[in-house]
């Protein structure tokens, strides 16, 4: 199978921001902590996240540097391998606080392909 376009990693990103965004949508975090269902899809979407990112062109990451490549990867590594180190408190707060953020950037970079 040929290797999936750049761009279509980039919207693979984008739709799993979103799909976060849903599944938080007009919740508090204590409902969040306690609905092990939405902690379970939003942790699924930051893997999605960041195993995007991981396939990304070094040129890509490096010609944006304003985007959190790092710590999207990060997040992701620490979920599958540190999993036991990850609170909810720290995936709410990415939900609520950081990904809004790169909707705006990853879009720019998307539309100037």
């Amino acid at each position: 199978m040929p290797p999936r376009p750049w761009h279509r990693r980039i919207e693979d990103i984008l739709g799993s921001i979103r799909a976060v965004m849903a599944h938080v949508e007009g919740m508090a975090y204590e409902q969040f902590a306690q609905d092990r269902k939405t902690v379970g899809a939003v942790a699924y979407e930051y893997g999605i996240i960041g195993e995007a990112v991981h396939h990304l062109p070094s040129e890509t990451v490096a010609a944006n540097p304003d985007i959190p490549w790092h710590l999207m990867r990060g997040l992701r590594n620490e979920l599958f391998h540190e999993y036991f180190r990850v609170d909810t408190k720290t995936l709410w707060e990415v939900a609520t606080l950081d990904l809004p953020r790169l909707l705006s950037p990853l879009t720019t970079l998307l539309e100037a392909e």
